[in-house]
Parts: structure tokens; C-alpha cells; sequence
């Protein structure tokens, strides 16, 4: 060792008086000192992308799953819900066989005469009904660190409708998202999947808001109990101009200003003009509206008189207005704004809700209280964990996700959803058959994106939708499926 060390040091100890060793010396070190941090650079990206995707890879596979075996179901225990007016004719799943406090529902005095072929009762000593489910569950409750749950999967055709505005355009454009799914339980007490939530994006409050201001067909509610939860559970810090851009109100016009415009003529007179989110931004501008071949030119305020200055050629001329020209702050453009708390007292759409706003366009400053109407939510905070519309976090710790909402009930889908156009708030339906006595029918359950989550590396994540248990269980109740033992356990 001693040998290797001092052959080391005589290459890389520069020497006096040797320049030529010196520098061989000090290349030796940094190409030495470059590869050591390589390797570790690379060791800790490795070993953090596998965890990752060991984290990934389990969070929605980790648990150990216990299914009822084809006996089950065709035993007296489960085939007997159906038979009995107790259990209202339907047969049960895992966990409300769980929370049933009889085993046997049946009433020979009061039911349906069974069938002949119908299964036998399969007795303990004690001649009572045994009770699988709830021997099974005290069993997988006695190893250590084992906490039973139910699961439940079904399966439905999720119908996103995904509502846009788009360029100057008022009326929305509708697109559909539509994808057979496998809904399943949200387990919220599952640290490894909470993880893997997406955060909010610009936009999703504010899209959020607007499906808010649609009521749900069928449901009786009103603009104001529908929005009040969402504004006391946020705390807007701006907000910005709608795409499209945001007519400037009258009380909001400055007394003295210049502003770098577009003007667009209608039998020699303007009467529209766009005020450019910059002096220098007109190109965007200019393209948005070069189907109107508009004017470029400045605009001038004084004392709440207008006046428009045209620039063609190089030199100046000044155009005829119409008596009230309507004034546009292009798209983009944010403002401090607080919210009037009291506006959303007899409210009834979002333009009767108001803020109060500041900012500065091109160097002149813009203030004054306006309604919601050509704007979006900007920077947004979250006053309080417990949401309505959104997945939560709980006393105990555990993450809950939204039900029974005016919009329905709350879906967490994969980012595959949010990477095709969807966006919190985002409201559809899933469709699934239901059997009836003569036919089969198409139900619909209303529901509405209440956030996304990362799949990881699950093969089929991008079609695990994560809703209530209390959803899936209504879906299994009226879904047939060859298989039923991948439905619940």
C-alpha cells in the first residue's frame, strides 16, 4: 500500500521548478476530483429514481388482497341478501356484510318462500349461520401491523365535458373526454399514494368557478350556496384578464394616460379599442386580431375623455369615435385584487361578484372595484385544508375526497386526464348498466374532477379513476361482471 501511495504522490504533488509536472499534477487532481462527483452525482440519481419508482410502483399495489372464491358467492351466506326484505332484496358486498349485525337475514315468517334448488345454510355447532366475512377479518386482524380494509373496483364509461373559451369568442367550446375506466375506492389513510398528488395549476380555481356558476341538472341549488364554500375556502391575491381580453369599466379609467392600442372601425369610426398588455407587446395583439384589420396607434385619457392618435406611414392622424367606444385590456394582464365579501349576498352569476382591484398597465395605474366578468382567478392560497371541492386533509390525518357536492361527487383521475385539456372543476358523468326487470338501462352518475394523481408505473393507471367508496359500492350494487371475485375483497 505504502509503494502504491508514494507512486501516487510523486504524479500528483506538483513539483518546484517543474512546470510540465506541475501541470500533469493538477490535470490528474481535477480529472480524479470530476470522476469521484460524477459517480456520486450518479449513485444519488439513481438510487432517488428508484425509490421513486418503487414508491410509484406500490403505492396502488402494495396491499395484499384476500377475494371471496366463486363458493362464496354461490353459497346460502351471500345469495340469501337477496331473498330477504331486510336486506332490501339486493345482495352485499364485503363491508356491509361487515357492518351487518345479523348474519342471517332472512325472516321464513315474513320472506319469499325460498327456491328449492337454493343453497343450504352451512351451520357451526351452535346452529347459527357462520359468517365468513367477519371470521376472515378478525383472522387478517390478529397479525401484527396488519390493518384489513375493503376494496372495491367496478367499472363505468367516464364522459368528461370540457368547457373553453377561446380567443374573443363569449359563447364556450365544448369538448368531450370520454374512457371505460376502472373506478375504484380512494384510500386515504395510504401515505404512499398521497404522495402522489398533482398540486393545483394556474387555472383550475378559476375553471373550478365557472362549472360553479352551471347548476347540476336535477339538483335544486342556488349560484350562492353552490360558490360560498369554494370563496371561503381560498384567499385570491390578483387576478388576471381572461382570454380574449377584459373590457375596461368606466370608473376604472384612468384620469390622465397614455396606452400603446389597437382600434377596430365600423363605418369610419372606431369603436372598439385593446390596450396592449406592454408598450413593446404588440404582436401578439396584432395576430389575435388580424382577422379585424386593426389600427395601431395610442389612446389617450384625459379627465375621462377619450381620444385616439393612428399610426400609419410614420405620421399621425386622429380618428373618429363612436360616443362610447368600448376599451380592452389585453389577455394576461394581472392586478392585485381583494374580494367583497359582501357581494355574494343575493348573488346570482359571477358578474354579480366584485373585487376590488390595482395594478399598472403600461406605467398607468388601474384601480377601483369591478365585477367577475372577463376575468380569471389568479394567484391563489388555500385558507383552510377542509375544502368541499377538492381533496382535503382531515382531523386525523388522513386525506378525504369531496361527495355529494352540487357538482356531484368528487373522481381523482390520473395525469394522463389533465395532460388531454382537464382541469379541476372540470364536471361529466359515469355511465354504467343497471338491470331492471324487463331490460337493462344506461344510469349516469354526476361527477367532477376534484384532482389528479401520478399512476407511476401501474399498466393500466392511466384508467384507475379514485372516487368515494361510497360511489363504487353503488356501482357494484347495479354492474354485473362475469368475474366477480377482481370486484371486491
Amino acid at each position: 500500500m505504502r509503494f502504491e501511495l508514494k507512486c501516487a504522490l510523486k504524479y500528483l504533488v506538483p513539483k518546484w521548478r517543474q512546470l510540465s509536472v506541475s501541470i500533469i499534477s493538477l490535470l490528474s487532481i481535477a480529472v480524479i476530483s470530476l470522476v469521484v462527483w460524477l459517480v456520486i452525482v450518479f449513485l444519488s440519481v439513481t438510487e432517488g429514481i428508484e425509490k421513486k419508482w418503487i414508491d410509484e410502483l406500490i403505492a396502488l399495489n402494495s396491499p395484499l388482497r384476500m377475494v371471496p372464491t366463486k363458493t362464496y358467492y354461490q353459497s346460502y351466506y351471500y345469495q340469501i341478501d337477496g331473498e330477504a326484505s331486510a336486506s332490501n332484496f339486493s345482495c352485499k358486498s364485503i363491508g356491509e356484510k361487515l357492518s351487518c349485525p345479523v348474519s342471517d337475514p332472512y325472516d321464513l315468517s315474513y320472506d319469499p318462500e325460498l327456491p328449492l334448488d337454493f343453497p343450504k345454510p352451512d351451520l357451526n355447532a351452535d346452529g347459527e349461520l357462520k359468517d365468513p366475512v367477519k371470521e376472515a377479518w378478525t383472522l387478517a386482524s390478529s397479525f401484527k401491523g396488519a390493518i384489513p380494509k375493503e376494496y372495491e373496483v367496478s367499472f363505468g364509461n367516464l364522459r368528461l365535458s370540457l368547457l373553453r373559451k377561446e380567443g374573443m369568442k363569449d359563447d364556450k367550446q365544448e369538448s368531450v373526454l370520454s374512457q371505460l375506466s376502472y373506478i375504484t375506492s380512494f384510500e386515504g389513510d395510504n401515505k404512499r399514494l398521497t404522495k402522489m398528488f398533482l398540486p393545483q395549476r394556474k387555472g383550475d380555481y378559476s375553471n373550478l368557478l365557472i362549472n360553479l356558476e352551471m347548476p347540476l341538472h336535477g339538483v335544486s341549488s342556488t349560484f350562492q350556496s353552490r360558490v360560498t364554500p369554494f370563496l371561503r375556502t381560498i384567499h385570491v391575491e390578483s387576478v388576471e384578464t381572461a382570454p380574449g381580453g377584459w373590457q375596461l369599466p368606466e370608473t376604472c379609467y384612468p384620469e390622465k394616460g397614455k396606452f400603446c392600442s389597437c382600434a377596430l372601425v365600423h363605418q369610419g369610426k372606431i369603436f372598439k379599442i385593446f390596450i396592449a398588455k406592454e408598450r413593446d407587446g404588440f404582436d401578439h395583439l396584432l395576430h389575435r386580431l388580424s382577422p379585424y384589420t386593426p389600427l395601431l396607434g395610442d389612446l389617450y385619457f384625459d379627465q375621462g375623455k377619450l381620444s385616439f392618435l393612428s399610426i400609419s406611414g410614420g405620421s399621425f392622424s386622429k380618428k373618429e369615435m363612436i360616443p362610447s367606444p368600448v376599451v380592452y385590456i389585453d389577455e394576461g394582464s394581472e392586478f392585485n385584487a381583494t374580494f367583497n365579501e359582501e357581494s355574494i349576498i343575493g348573488a346570482h352569476c359571477l358578474a354579480d361578484l366584485r373585487f376590488t382591484i390595482s395594478g399598472m398597465v403600461q406605467g398607468v395605474s388601474i384601480h377601483g372595484e369591478v365585477p367577475y366578468q372577463g376575468l380569471t382567478l389568479g394567484k391563489v392560497s388555500p385558507i383552510d385544508h377542509l375544502s368541499s371541492y377538492w381533496i382535503f386533509t382531515k382531523e386525523d390525518g388522513t386525506v378525504g375526497i369531496p361527495s355529494n357536492t352540487p357538482l356531484g361527487d368528487g373522481v381523482l383521475l390520473p395525469k394522463s386526464y389533465r395532460e388531454n385539456g382537464a382541469m379541476l372543476g372540470d364536471s361529466g358523468t359515469i355511465c354504467y348498466t343497471s338491470e331492471g326487470a324487463s331490460s337493462c338501462q344506461e344510469m349516469q352518475l354526476p361527477i367532477y374532477v376534484a384532482g389528479f394523481y401520478d399512476p407511476g408505473l401501474l399498466p393500466v393507471g392511466n384508467r384507475v379513476v379514485l372516487t368515494d367508496p361510497k360511489v363504487t359500492a353503488a356501482l357494484r350494487s347495479d354492474f354485473t361482471i362475469a368475474d366477480q371475485m377482481l370486484g371486491n375483497g
